[in-house]
This record gives C-alpha cells, sequence and structure tokens, in this order.
C-alpha cells in the first residue's frame, strides 16, 4: 500500500508530495524538486520522521534517495480532512484551489 506524505522545504519554502510505500523503513535522501534541497531523514513504516541523520553515519549501511516530480510542488500546505474511512483526504484544498482561480463565491 502507499500512502502521500506532504513535505517542506526550509531552503525555498516550498511544499511537496511524496509518494511512499507503508513498508518502507530506513535512512533516505529526500531531494526537493524545486531547489535540489537535500533532507536527510528517517523513514518508518512509510512515514517520514523529524530524526535526521548525518550522511556518514556508520549504522546507515544503505541511504536510499526520494526525488518527487517538480509538478508536486506548490506554495500553500494542503488542508487535510478525514475520509467516512478516517483517510486523510485533500478535497477541501482542492475545492477551494478551484474556486480562488475561477473567483467563485464559496
Amino acid at each position: 500500500m502507499r500512502r502521500i506524505i506532504e513535505f517542506y522545504c526550509t531552503e525555498c519554502q516550498t511544499y511537496f508530495d511524496i509518494k511512499l510505500n507503508t513498508s518502507l523503513n530506513g535512512s533516505r535522501r529526500v531531494h526537493c524538486p524545486k531547489c535540489k534541497h537535500i533532507h536527510y531523514r528517517k523513514v518508518e513504516d512509510g512515514k517520514i520522521t523529524d530524526t535526521r541523520f548525518n550522511e556518514r553515519d556508520p549504522n546507515d549501511i544503505l541511504i536510499e534517495d526520494i526525488c518527487p516530480m517538480p509538478s508536486s510542488c506548490r506554495d500553500h500546505q494542503k488542508e487535510t480532512v478525514l475520509t467516512t474511512e478516517g483517510n486523510l483526504s485533500s478535497e477541501s484544498f482542492m475545492r477551494r484551489l478551484w474556486f480562488d482561480i475561477f473567483n467563485v463565491a464559496t
């Protein structure tokens, strides 16, 4: 199963989405698709944690790269709501974006 994780780049102040397998674990280099800044993070059960690591950490034998598509970049954070199944949905973000683009009153 895959999950979409929203990530924020502190270098260029951009939000972007990353698709991760829920069974993914270990150290990863997350590359910002806009400015190419590298974030060193630990991944646990398909979730990017706030735990950072040093690339030269001898305990990390395998360090992989996560390189999202540039089309996943945006200036604003997604608004998320829970669906009836308890999953996160970006419906409210997309709805607001639609109304903002076409200047429709909500």
